[in-house]
């Protein structure tokens, strides 16, 4: 009888270590879950709304630019000057177009697509308007160039900038929410 009660006490502790390494190892293959979670939130936050919020920004100042060449260009004495100008518009627009390529590519939402078509529509409906003041000042209409970039171009601009920042504000926001899971997930951790 001592060796069958001595048995039973040897499988009840093999059973219980084997028992606790099996919850050892349900723990760490949790953990581990949890840790690509967070890894993936981390992820998400550094190539999607910090991108977007970063270029949108970039764009904010190359816009801001772009308007002020183009004062440069109705203020201009030279025609040297004027060119110069012009192909510093035409530099900054590429940078733009490029921002919002990226915007695109990374921007995530129903929301934040829909931003980021607005924006590029706005934009792309300022080409016009620019391309008018620019011909107004190569037929020596300074006046009338000067009278659009007050009212028309500035009003566009302001519009423009506005949509950026929202962007802006909409990136932020998706980060701030990534951040927040990826902090519920963290605080899971270290219970």
């Amino acid at each position: 009888m001592h060796k069958v009660k001595a048995m039973n006490t040897r499988l009840s502790l093999i059973f219980t270590f084997c028992l606790l390494i099996l919850i050892f190892l349900l723990y760490g293959l949790f953990s581990l879950l949890d840790h690509r979670v967070l890894f993936n939130l981390t992820q998400s936050i550094h190539s999607h709304p910090l991108v977007v919020s970063n270029v949108a920004l970039r764009s904010n100042v190359c816009i801001r630019e772009m308007h002020r060449r183009m004062m440069d260009i109705v203020h201009s004495k030279s025609s040297k000057g004027i060119q110069e100008s012009i192909k510093a518009v035409e530099r900054e627009e590429k940078m733009v177009s490029l921002y919002l390529d990226i915007v695109k590519d990374k921007i995530i939402g129903a929301k934040g697509k829909s931003l980021e078509d607005e924006a590029r529509t706005l934009f792309e409906n300022w080409r016009p308007l620019r391309r008018e003041i620019i011909n107004l000042v190569i037929k020596d209409q300074i006046e009338q160039a000067t009278n659009m970039i007050a009212e028309k171009n500035q009003d566009h601009v302001t519009k423009l900038e506005a949509k950026m920042f929202e962007l802006t504000n909409y990136a932020r926001d998706k980060a701030s929410l990534l951040m927040g899971d990826s902090k519920n997930i963290y605080s899971g951790l270290n219970v």
